[in-house]
This record gives structure tokens, sequence and C-alpha cells, in this order.
């Protein structure tokens, strides 16, 4: 089966179609190799004869990683607030909290460093 690829210059990427949508024709496995390519990371763009090709995509703007690095920042915090939730629940049961205490001292110091980056990136001081 043939596939047809049109590139959409306004768009900035390919519309790939089994029926005649004046693209370039390409087969079923280039196809099918464009999009694992694709899944792997890699950009389908034009290639000099407008046929797509895979390539890498652009490095990242110091501000896609500075959003990137918030996420980051963000998502490690999330992931760590359950330390300080299991205390308070451990206290107003009247349990020992000792092990608790002890995981979130050694979290204690990444957590601020987190804090601090994202205060750092969001453009604070």
């Amino acid at each position: 089966m043939t596939i047809y690829a049109k590139w959409i210059a306004a768009d900035g990427r390919f519309a790939f179609s089994p029926d005649n949508n004046g693209g370039v024709q390409i087969t079923t496995e280039e196809h099918a190799a464009l999009l694992a390519g694709q899944s792997a990371g890699k950009v389908i763009a034009a290639d000099s004869s407008g046929r797509p090709a895979l390539q890498d995509p652009p490095p990242m703007t110091e501000e896609q990683m500075r959003e990137a690095e918030i996420a980051q920042d963000k998502a490690y915090l999330a992931s760590t607030d359950y330390i300080v939730t299991k205390i308070a629940e451990a206290m107003a049961l009247g349990q020992d909290t000792a092990p608790l205490l002890d995981q979130y001292a050694s979290e204690l110091d990444q957590r601020e460093l987190a804090r601090v980056r994202i205060r750092i990136n969001e453009g604070g001081s």
C-alpha cells in the first residue's frame, strides 16, 4: 500500500494519507519507520528533496530548560509530600513518629534545594 506524505508548511509537519493528498509517495514500511522514530524522540521533517525524514529535535531553549527543571522540582516535592502528611497523621493518632522523622530528615535538604531552584527559575530570589 502507498502512503502520501504532504508537507504542511503552516504547521511544520507532514500530513499522511492513504489517498492522494498531493504529497510524495512513501511505502507503509517507510511510514512505520517514521512513526517509530518519532516515538523514540526524533522529529519528522522534510529533507532537501521534500521527502519526510527523521531528524534530531532542536535543542531546548533556556526557557524550556528552566520550565523542565521547575516541573521536575515540583514533581519531586509532590512525591515526598506524603512524608509530611504521614508525620501529621502519626502525631494525631499518638503513634511513633521516629521512623518517619528519620525519613523526612533525609529528604529535608533536597526538598529545600528544590524550593530554592523553583524560586530562582520562576524569577524570585
